[in-house]
Order: C-alpha cells, then sequence, then structure tokens
C-alpha cells in the first residue's frame, strides 16, 4: 500500500518509530549504504516541503516530500518521485533560514529487526541517528554490539531532520 501511495503522491499514515543517538563502535555488516542530500522548501505555516536526492556514486533519485499538520499530534505526508530538472528548479525554492542536509544512510537487518542510520556531514557533522520502524515496546530491541545507544530521542523534536537543518546565527 505505501509503495502505491508514494507512487500516486497520496498520503500514507505516517509508521511509528523510535530514535537514538547512537555511536558506530564498530563494523556493520551487510549494509546498504545511500547518500542522501535534503533540502527544505519555503512553505505556509503549517506546511514542510523539502526535496531529497539519494542515491550514490552518481545514481540518484529525487523526491518532492509534503507534511502538513492537521493538527497538534497528526500530520499527512505525500511523496513522489520528481525528475531531476524539477529538483533542480526547485532547489532555487530554498529555505534561506535552513541548511541543506547531507548524510549518509546505512540500512540493515539485525535479529530479524530493520535498522537506519544516518550519519550527517551537514550540518550536524558526526551526529548519528539510529531509526527502527513499527517498535511499540522498546524494551524488547536488541541493538547490535557495533552500536552504542548514546541518547533515546524518540518524540524530541529538536532531532527531527525539520529542525537540525535551522541555521544558527
Amino acid at each position: 500500500m505505501e509503495e502505491i501511495s508514494n507512487v500516486l503522491g497520496t498520503p500514507v499514515p505516517i509508521e511509528q518509530e523510535r530514535k537514538y543517538i547512537v555511536e558506530v563502535v564498530g563494523e556493520i555488516p551487510n549494509c546498504t549504504e545511500s547518500e542522501i542530500t535534503q533540502t527544505y522548501i519555503q512553505t505556509e505555516e503549517d506546511e514542510e516541503v523539502r526535496i531529497r536526492r539519494r542515491g550514490k556514486q552518481g545514481s540518484y533519485v529525487y523526491f518532492l516530500t509534503k507534511k502538513k499538520k492537521v493538527s497538534e499530534t497528526e500530520q499527512i505526508e505525500t511523496e513522489r518521485k520528481i525528475t531531476p530538472r524539477h529538483y533542480v528548479e526547485l532547489l532555487h525554492m530554498a529555505d534561506p533560514l535552513r541548511e541543506t542536509i547531507v548524510k549518509t544512510r546505512k540500512n540493515f537487518v539485525w535479529h530479524g529487526q530493520y535498522f537506519e542510520l544516518d550519519s550527517y556531514i551537514q550540518p550536524n557533522i558526526g551526529l548519528n541517528i539510529l531509526e527502527i520502524e513499527g517498535v511499540k515496546e522498546p524494551e524488547n530491541l536488541k541493538f547490535p554490539p557495533f552500536l552504542k545507544v548514546i541518547e533515546d530521542v524518540t518524540g524530541k523534536k529538536e532531532y527531527y531532520n525539520y529542525n537540525l537543518s535551522v541555521k544558527h546565527k
């Protein structure tokens, strides 16, 4: 359902996820790695719009994502693939109050659980955020030995990409 929604650009429910600041203390086995460049676009107050380039070694796909707040605790997200040309056009509408986020993402499975590890290159150099989706009971999580959990930042808005992109004077 999510894949169909992504192709059509229709809203999908945002899954429950856990987020942790981690330190990488060993080699991550059998992971796939991609480069992500994420730029926020100027928009209305209750809407968040970003463009994203994802891939590696010159082979990229491009996305336009919109998140619209519908209540204090809920938002609707739509995402659709865009052309490289549309991506470049939208770059001209970048929010001047936000920095472009550049990070590497490593996806891997450990003991049947899917993980995404984002390592920030710009801004917040050296920040590593681990995301785990579909986890309701965090005490049941088994963290890999190559990651040291520093802090659970689930629900802490200052660690949302949108807020991490704010330019500091």
